[in-house]
């Protein structure tokens, strides 16, 4: 296939290796599913007690920071606490930075095959293709633990969700202050 723009020439080529190895493609989409799906299974109650767990702690030492701030210094309170809420923190990323790239990884499927589709094959492989695009539309790579899929969006979530408990605490803590 050639694009001319200008004097722009840009020639696109698809070697038969290529053209072989697109079934591989959508064995390896389906393994990367399978292995996908067990681990949901296989892990979905830890790591629901997890995040729990991580999601508990990472409301509990920012207000007992703050309470330790109201009543009095203790700078090896706050230096070890701030320290440990940091390392909950990175707990999170470990668990969930993996798992979102493994999606995309995974995602990357259709776009691959869509760079094949509109290039010089044959017409019985674009069939393929495009039945095989409408199979991934509907099954999707993700990594989730039942309640909340595992992807970045779960850290923006969770930093909301522990900013607003923080914040409900340290209200009733002044309304306790003023009684």
């Amino acid at each position: 296939m050639q694009i001319r723009s200008g004097s722009l020439e840009v020639t696109t080529k698809i070697f038969e290796t290529e053209i072989k190895s697109l079934p591989s493609c959508g064995d390896l989409h389906w393994d990367i599913c399978e292995a996908i799906a067990y681990f949901n299974a296989s892990f979905k109650t830890q790591l629901q007690l997890q995040f729990l767990a991580l999601f508990i702690k990472l409301i509990d030492c920012p207000y007992f920071i703050f309470l330790t701030l109201s009543y009095g210094l203790n700078f090896q309170y706050i230096v070890s606490s701030l320290i440990y809420t940091l390392l909950q923190i990175a707990q999170i990323l470990a668990i969930v930075s993996p798992c979102s790239a493994a999606t995309k990884a995974g995602n990357d499927t259709s776009f691959i095959l869509c760079k094949h589709l509109h290039s010089g094959i044959p017409m019985a492989m674009k069939k393929n293709i495009k039945s095989f695009l409408t199979l991934l539309e509907v099954h999707r790579t993700d990594f989730h633990c039942g309640i909340f899929t595992l992807n970045e969006s779960v850290v923006s979530a969770i930093i909301g969700s522990v900013t607003t408990y923080l914040v409900i605490l340290i209200q009733f803590q002044d309304e306790d202050f003023d009684s």
